[in-house]
């Protein structure tokens, strides 16, 4: 198993804090659907027109500095076509200057494709035919990247709402479906613009593999209601400025409350996009004689500035680490932290310095910290999964792991979990998740060399450091470089799995497709230590037993 890194490359310059003057103008597309004329009943929104009044309601408040009528697209339910929407982004495109800024809001379903596509579906959009009228969440993106110069863009999409009722309220299934083809969507178009000081973020309603809620109770989405909630002020901590970070983990504690405890329904965890500012104002707590707008754009100005100097100790800090020199690294991430405390994505660039050095108790403690800024950070989770593993607590590994896969389905993070239920002894759940990460694999359709830097090491199955000092590991790492070679542990690794759970057709199938492999033979002694490893770890009957001992014979005779 191997952890993730959080590196801060080019793209990520987009959330770099523009000093700039006062604001300007403000733009909106306000977009919310419900009675989709062919969707069916069951399937049919309630609220989702609600949401977007509510929205559009609340920009219009001295709290998000008066959005102006005449600057908002409004589009509900038959007004909500495909067409209306695309023209609606044109006009704000037409319109919007660099110094404005513009909001997105669209409360409607989405659905997923056969072909892994995402769609935001309009009022007249077919669920069997979305490609037909549907938006693609990659258009759509393009669109608003391409067409809209204003550098400061927020998008809030309570969408992908299929589903029924379900104890009280009605389950809006697909803000997980679409929200991993969302987030790749977004980093593609990030990746493309030359604009080193725009702010281009998004929340959604929730992450990957969880449903999405409307209550009858609050008769609106529940994202939605809780996400003008923050923004009227509940998400402040105490300055009276509204922070997109404060709003983030205010509905993300709000939204997964009700949903676990008075909804009683599967947890809903808002999701937000791979380019997040949490320092950026989205509104103010009114006060008696001072002017809200004013006031937000100097709260803005005083954050920008912190926010972009700790930027500069975290890009160098990337930088010194990249050249190897983890303790200039270091020291530039905690001026970063120094600057604000809040920074979750360099604590986990801490963390995985001092996994580097085998400190497994300072790598956990940045790892938690992290999470307490960030608890969706699926990177966090992955990481403190592996510290878990080192320390031989099963439990709390899977668990992290678990959450890592559930916010974002990697390969990785099946690696990894197939990693821990092989340790923990559960060889059914380790067989499974290492055949899903083999199939992701094979189904990606990336060539050998992007699956060389997208593993990026044979740190992979179980083949890790169990304590510090692995050094038998480590050095196998550094020799293994082909993708062949890579492929060879991979189907090793498959049949120990395959063997442990007594299937030893698969596991003799596996265990040729790796030998057969061409460089991969310089590996014997260090496989045979993993299956020695594996037999103190666990009592195995004389059958399994006598086929390990077979394959030790094969691999120091080769």
């Amino acid at each position: 198993m191997r952890p993730t890194v959080f590196f801060i490359t080019l793209c990520s310059f987009l959330l770099f804090p523009r000093a700039s003057s006062a604001e300007g103008n403000r733009y909106a597309l306000v977009v919310g659907i419900s009675g989709y004329p062919h969707f069916k009943e069951p399937d049919q929104l309630h609220f989702a027109d609600s949401d977007a009044d509510l929205f559009r309601n609340f920009i219009q408040t001295d709290y998000a500095g008066r959005f102006a009528p005449q600057n908002i697209k409004y589009l509900v339910n038959a007004d909500a076509s495909r067409v209306n929407i695309y023209d609606a982004i044109k006009w704000i495109g037409k319109r919007a200057e660099q110094e404005d800024r513009v909001y997105i809001f669209f409360a409607g379903h989405g659905i997923v494709d056969d072909l892994g596509i995402a769609y935001l579906m309009p009022y007249d959009s077919d669920p069997d035919d979305p490609a037909a009228l549907g938006i693609p969440t990659s258009r759509f993106i393009e669109e608003l990247r391409q067409r809209i110069n204003a550098r400061r863009l927020v998008v809030f999409i309570d969408a992908c709402h299929s589903g029924a009722l379900y104890s009280g309220g009605m389950a809006r299934d697909g803000a997980s479906n679409i929200a991993r083809p969302f987030e790749k969507d977004w980093e593609a178009h990030s990746k493309d613009s030359e604009d080193t000081d725009a702010i281009c973020m998004a929340l959604l309603s929730a992450s990957s593999s969880q449903r999405s809620y409307e209550d009858p109770t609050l008769k609106h989405g529940v994202f939605t209601y809780f996400l003008v909630e923050g923004l009227k002020g509940k998400a402040a901590h105490g300055d009276g400025v509204v922070t997109a970070g404060e709003v983030y983990r205010y509905v993300l504690d709000t939204v997964e409350d009700y949903t676990k405890n008075k909804m009683r329904v599967s947890i809903q965890s808002p999701f937000k996009s791979p380019q997040f500012v949490p320092t950026l104002p989205l509104a103010i707590v009114r006060e008696p004689g001072v002017d809200a707008r004013a006031r937000v754009e100097n709260a803005e100005k005083t954050l920008r500035e912190t926010a972009q100097m700790a930027w500069r100790y975290a890009v160098a800090g990337m930088v010194a680490l990249n050249n190897g020199d983890d303790d200039q690294a270091l020291s530039s991430f905690h001026e970063a932290i120094k600057i604000d405390p809040g920074f979750s994505d360099v604590y986990v660039d801490i963390g995985y310095i001092y996994m580097g050095r085998f400190n497994i108790e300072t790598a956990v403690w940045n790892f938690r910290k992290a999470l307490e800024y960030d608890p969706n950070s699926y990177i966090a989770h992955n990481n403190l999964g592996f510290c878990y593993e080192i320390l031989m607590n099963f439990s709390e590994a899977i668990s992290h792991l678990q959450k890592s896969y559930g916010t974002v389905p990697t390969l990785l993070a099946a690696l990894n979990l197939g990693d821990s239920y092989r340790h923990s002894g559960d060889f059914g759940s380790a067989l499974y998740w290492h055949r899903l990460a083999w199939k992701v694999l094979n189904d990606s359709g990336m060539k050998d060399y992007q699956m060389l830097d997208y593993l990026g090491s044979a740190w992979i199955y179980n083949y890790m450091p169990l304590k510090p000092g692995d050094t038998e590991t480590i050095n196998c790492f550094v020799k293994v470089r082909t993708p062949e070679e890579k492929r060879a542990f991979l189907h090793y690794a498959l049949s120990f799995d395959c063997a442990l759970t007594k299937d030893f057709k698969c596991a003799g199938e596996e265990f040729e497709r790796a030998m057969g492999l061409r460089q991969a033979g310089d590996f014997g002694q260090f496989f045979v230590n993993r299956i020695q490893y594996i037999g103190r770890m666990h009592k195995m009957d004389a059958k399994t037993n006598a086929w390990f001992e077979r394959q030790k014979v094969r691999l120091l005779s080769r």
